[in-house]
């Protein structure tokens, strides 16, 4: 896992995001500021180490 700001890359115009950069799941969704309705699964923690919400 890794850490990188959106800004640092460039996808063209329009931008098309190479499946390896888009998100597969949320990790510590427990402690989320925000809602996300999307379908990726939402870890309380790590991914694959903490329980699903």
């Amino acid at each position: 896992m890794w850490l990188a700001f959106p800004s640092l890359f460039d996808f063209g115009t329009p931008p098309q995001v190479p499946e390896i950069f888009k998100p597969t799941c949320h990790i510590f969704y427990g402690m989320r500021m925000i809602d996300l309705s999307d379908d990726l699964p939402k870890w309380s923690g790590h991914k694959n180490q903490s329980g699903l919400l």
